[in-house]
């Protein structure tokens, strides 16, 4: 395994343990839609591919306006943005999935070294082809679209990628390397439905444990 830049700064559990953050939890998943969207060059601002590699502890971002119905949403581009932290969301977990974050499935990670932002490899994002399928565009003339994490880098050179819904708590969680094989992709193209359930079995797929946020740990008078 590859070891740290010995200039990274490293933060050990105790860094994340009992802190408070001033972000409703909903804002990872903000930050992971708006990082997509540049990634994948759909914003109209200028794309910082460098950024991607190495997340600033503090970063900018742009206010995201969901539909209170549905799937749609959208970006406020030229409008006031919002700070947004990977190590905001790291002290917002549950304390013993902070553990698990930060040391690893054995312990003995010895901290983590920085974040990335990076779509996952053999991925295939269900959700995102629904909703092309829903606004009209034919299966046929869909590009596979790639599941994008927060990858979380580790002293002794594994990482592991934090996946945050936008409507409860939980935060799917993935070996850093991504998926050894590509995920099939259902029968009857991208986006579509293969019966009840079609939408969580690809979104449980590689799923190594289900992490949750504790919202009592962001301030009531800045949430």
């Amino acid at each position: 395994m590859a070891s740290a830049d010995k200039h990274a700064i490293i933060r050990e559990v105790d860094f994340f343990l009992g802190a408070k953050v001033n972000a409703h939890h909903r804002q990872h998943n903000a930050a992971l839609k708006y990082l997509r969207a540049m990634g994948e060059g759909k914003g109209p601002l200028e794309r910082f591919s460098d950024v991607f590699e190495h997340l600033p502890d503090v970063m900018e971002v742009c206010k995201i306006n969901h539909a209170q119905k549905g799937m749609d949403y959208e970006f406020d581009w030229w409008g006031r943005k919002e700070q947004w932290s990977w190590l905001d969301m790291v002290k917002q977990l549950v304390d013993d999935d902070i553990k698990f974050v930060v040391n690893g499935p054995d312990g003995t990670s010895g901290g983590l070294t920085h974040c990335s932002f990076a779509h996952r490899p053999n991925s295939y994002d269900h959700k995102s082809h629904h909703r092309l399928k829903v606004a009209g565009v034919s299966p046929e003339l869909q590009s596979r679209l790639f599941t994008w994490d927060f990858v979380l880098h580790r002293v002794n050179g594994t990482s592991i990628r934090l996946h945050p819904e936008w409507k409860g708590t939980k935060v799917e969680s993935y070996d850093g390397p991504g998926h050894l094989e590509p995920v099939p992709l259902p029968k009857a193209g991208p986006g579509a439905s293969e019966g009840r359930g079609t939408y969580k079995r690809y979104k449980q797929v590689g799923n190594q444990r289900t992490l949750r946020f504790d919202p009592s740990k962001c301030d009531a008078a800045s949430s």
